[in-house]
């Protein structure tokens, strides 16, 4: 599961670092030369993931609850930066 942020022309960083063996259905995220990063539905990603994506734009966050994400405070769609605080409600969300 490949996740790209920023709409540049170049990866600039990695995560995780390349020639990481991963299992199926983790997330790989492709930082870009763009500094143009829009926020992306993380609804049911893992406090990992939503970790990784943080840090690699410098973003600040934090969680509530445990488990997976069940809402988040930024809109999907919406720019976001190194000034943008992410609160992510984490809770046990039911498959549709």
């Amino acid at each position: 599961d490949v996740v790209v942020i920023g709409d540049g022309d170049k990866v600039v960083k990695q995560y995780p670092s390349k020639g990481t063996t991963v299992i199926a259905g983790d997330k790989v995220f492709l930082l870009t030369n763009s500094d143009n990063y829009i926020m992306p539905n993380i609804i049911n990603w893992s406090r990992y993931d939503v970790k990784k994506l943080c840090e690699l734009i410098d973003m600040e966050y934090s969680f509530d609850g445990y488990g997976h994400v069940a809402s988040q405070s930024i809109k999907e769609g919406t720019k976001i930066d190194s000034n943008s605080k992410l609160e992510i409600l984490l809770g046990n969300i039911k498959a549709n």
